[in-house]
Parts: structure tokens; C-alpha cells; sequence
């Protein structure tokens, strides 16, 4: 087939000259000297790539589905923003002036044909890239210095050539504030806006506008900690923990649907600060306690938590502590011992094999420990994983003691599922044309 892209930037070796220096000696020597310093190389003096590592664009994608026949079930056209106003310096230093790549690579449609090659889906998107307003933006150089050598009879000279470019900064942004549906069902479709504005100049999502072909409008609004900017929230703040929405109102016609809020706490066991309580609201009614966070680890990840007024759930986090091991539900953490926790976590931390069963391997070993907690804690409903990590769970034991098993292939895809007997559940095939 052929493939169609945009250049950013033509190939630039031709040779160039860095600086001329003319030097005259003083009398009584009548000499006069003149030294350039020239660069060849076959080199591009400017980088090639630009978006992505790529000097080539591509500014619509199409991606097809067919069956094993070769019969085409439908495709999906792309087409993304793309700006290749990029102010190049083509004499030395050779340095970018401008960088549009924040501008590059958005989704700008997206349509969606069936098998007859009639569109289902029609998606455009609109983005707003004017610069922000007020940010302390100031300028920076860029200095280069070079040496030169001058020699004759009499004596030498080194001498030292500078340039410098002045580099004005500026804010820019990348916000996704408008997208236009059409569902189609043969020549009617049905239509809808989504409608979306940002916080200035933090960039985070105020709110979000949907208004279907009926008229109707349902919102979004979302809260950050310097809207609130009080207590904990300004402990946030002073953090630049700022991302995160601590609250979330929905809307239906202006009508308050739901009010969900997080409150924030310092916790005592580790020193961290993190939700404590979720709160939530229908209506117009003031948000109450929901679910509570009692405990977390040393890394921020929830230990124990419960329903208001309800039975306790703690996790064990294993393997570093990157991925919990253990779920129990109507068990405190406070009854659990400190051995038993030490020794799941231990033993995750040795696993680097894998096996079935509860012996053989550290990975059974592993298992074999957390299947004694369904014996101290009779009465808890107990889920249990072991992991290869940064690949998937090798095991999952639900509350029955159950056991179903993950294997997977040489590149890491999941490749069969196994039940507690080692019977072959399900089977993964991956196949790629030519």
C-alpha cells in the first residue's frame, strides 16, 4: 500500500561559517591576520525529528477489520492536529525557536463505517491552543563559545567567539473544549454536544457540558483544593498536590443530581495526608459520610477502610508493596498480627518463579501463607493473588478457596487459564498477518 506523510523539516549539511576574526598588530609589526572558523559535516545540522521522534506525520489514520475470509466488517478514520510553523534557526547554534509539538497529535475526528462502508459514528473534537494568562513568563539566552587559534612567526593567539539567542518564553495550552457526536441509524442520527471549560491557568477540567438533539443538558462540575482552599485542602495546596477533584456535583437541567466530596486527614500511623472520609449527596441535601479510610501504608495505598458503620476491609500489599496479595472483608486490622502481615510480604517479595499448588516453588510458598489466613480468620471473606510483576496475576483464590491460574506466553501475553486441577479453561492465540 501506500503511506502518505507530512515532513517537518528538510535534510540541512551544507557547510557553515561559526565566525571571521580579523586582527591587526600593533607597529611596528605591519601584519594582518584572518581566521574563519568553518564546520563540514555530512550531518544534518538540524534534527530531524520532531513529533514522537519522527520527522513524518501522519495526519489521518485509517484502521480496517475484516474476518478470515478477508471480508471487511468496517474501519474507523482518524484524523489528528498537526502544525509545522516551527521557527527553525538554520546558522549556528541551530536551536528551535519555537516548539509547536503541544499542538500536534489530538484527535481531531473520528468516524466510524460498518461492513456496507455507511458511517455509524461521527466524532469532530475542537481544542483551544491560545497561550495563557497570568504566568510569569520571562526570557532565557543561549550562549556559545568557540575558540580560535591565530599563529604566525612572531607569536600566537587564542582568541574566543560568542553568540548568543534570546529565547522569549510563552504559555501555551492544549484543552479539549468541544466535541460534536452524530449517531447514525440509516438517514437520522442522533446528535450531541459535549461542551467543556478549564481552570486558568492551572489547565484542570471545570466543566463538562453534554446537550443532546432532545435539548436536554447534564453537567459536571468539578472542585480542586484552591476552590476550597481551607484546612487540609490548603495543606494540598502547599503539597502542589492541585490535580486531584475533591469534589464532584452532577447537574440535570440545573438540578443538582448528586454531590460527591473527599475529605482530606493527616494520618498518624504513617504522617501522610489522603482522604479520610467520601462523602456523598443526592439532590440538594448535604453530603454525609459514605465510606471511611482508617489506614494506609508508608506509600500512600489504603490499608484498611470501611462503609459507614459498616464491617472493615484491609489489604495486605506485597511484592515491594506494589500489589495487594490479600482482600479480607469483616476483619480489622488490629487483628491481624504484625508476623502474619511480615511474613506474606516476605515471602511475595522472594517469588521470581512460578508454579501451582501450595509447594514447589516461592510462588506456592507464597500461596500457602495466604491460605492460612482463611484459617485464622474464619468468618472474613478472603480473596488472595500472587503476581509476576509488571506482567499479570499468575493466581487469583477467591472466597471459597478456589484457585484459578494465569500463565503467560514468552512476550508476556496472557496465554492460558487454568482451573484449581490444572484443567485448561481458556487458550490465547495470537496471530499477525504476513
Amino acid at each position: 500500500g501506500e503511506s502518505v506523510g507530512d515532513l517537518f523539516r528538510k535534510r540541512n549539511v551544507l557547510s557553515y561559517e561559526l565566525e571571521t576574526l580579523e586582527y591587526s598588530k600593533p607597529p611596528p609589526f605591519a601584519e594582518f591576520c584572518t581566521s574563519t572558523w568553518r564546520i563540514h559535516s555530512s550531518a544534518s545540522n538540524v534534527p530531524l525529528s520532531y513529533y514522537m521522534w519522527s520527522h513524518v506525520f501522519y495526519n489521518g489514520v485509517e484502521e480496517k477489520t475484516v474476518n478470515n475470509q478477508g471480508e471487511s466488517l468496517g474501519f474507523l478514520e482518524r484524523s489528528y492536529t498537526f502544525s509545522d510553523n516551527v521557527q527553525q534557526q538554520y546558522d549556528y547554534p541551530f536551536l528551535a525557536k519555537d516548539d509547536k509539538e503541544y499542538m500536534n497529535g489530538h484527535v481531531l475526528s473520528e468516524n466510524m463505517y460498518d461492513a456496507q462502508n455507511s458511517v455509524v459514528l461521527e466524532s469532530t473534537n475542537q481544542y483551544d491552543f491560545i497561550g495563557l494568562s497570568g504566568l510569569n513568563a520571562k526570557d532565557a539566552y543561549s550562549l556559545s563559545i568557540a575558540p580560535y587559534y591565530i599563529e604566525n612567526i612572531s607569536f600566537g593567539i587564542t582568541f574566543y567567539s560568542s553568540n548568543h539567542t534570546l529565547f522569549s518564553n510563552a504559555t501555551a495550552k492544549s484543552w479539549l473544549i468541544g466535541t460534536n457526536q452524530k449517531q447514525w441509524e440509516g438517514i437520522s442520527n442522533i446528535e450531541t454536544q459535549i461542551n467543556r471549560t478549564y481552570s486558568s491557568p492551572q489547565g484542570h477540567l471545570k466543566t463538562e457540558e453534554e446537550e443532546g438533539s432532545n435539548g436536554k443538558t447534564d453537567k459536571m462540575e468539578y472542585f480542586y483544593p484552591y476552590d476550597l482552599a481551607t484546612g487540609t485542602y490548603q495543606n494540598l495546596i502547599n503539597q502542589n498536590r492541585i490535580s486531584k477533584a475533591v469534589q464532584v456535583k452532577s447537574y440535570s437541567e440545573n438540578d443538582v443530581m448528586s454531590n460527591t466530596l473527599s475529605e482530606y486527614q493527616w494520618f498518624g500511623n504513617t504522617g501522610i495526608l489522603e482522604p479520610g472520609i467520601l462523602k456523598n449527596a443526592k439532590g440538594d441535601d448535604s453530603p454525609s459520610d459514605r465510606l471511611v479510610y482508617h489506614r494506609y501504608n508508608n506509600y500512600a495505598q489504603p490499608v484498611e477502610l470501611s462503609l459507614f458503620s459498616g464491617a472493615h476491609t484491609v489489604y495486605i500489599w506485597g511484592y515491594n508493596s506494589t500489589l495487594p496479595v490479600a482482600k479480607l472483608e469483616n476483619v480489622n486490622y488490629s487483628q491481624i498480627s504484625t508476623a502474619t502481615i511480615n511474613n506474606i510480604q516476605n515471602l511475595s517479595n522472594l517469588d521470581n518463579d512460578n508454579c501451582t499448588g501450595l509447594s514447589g516453588c516461592d510462588e506456592a510458598n507464597l500461596r500457602d501463607a495466604l491460605n492460612d489466613l482463611r484459617v485464622l480468620f474464619p468468618e472474613a471473606i478472603i480473596t488472595t493473588y500472587t503476581y509476576d510483576p509488571l506482567v499479570g496475576p499468575t493466581s487469583m483464590t477467591d472466597s471459597k478457596g478456589y484457585t484459578i491460574y494465569y500463565q503467560y506466553d514468552q512476550h508476556n501475553r496472557l496465554e492460558y487459564v487454568l482451573d484449581s486441577q490444572e484443567n485448561l479453561i481458556e487458550k490465547m492465540e495470537y496471530h499477525y498477518k504476513n
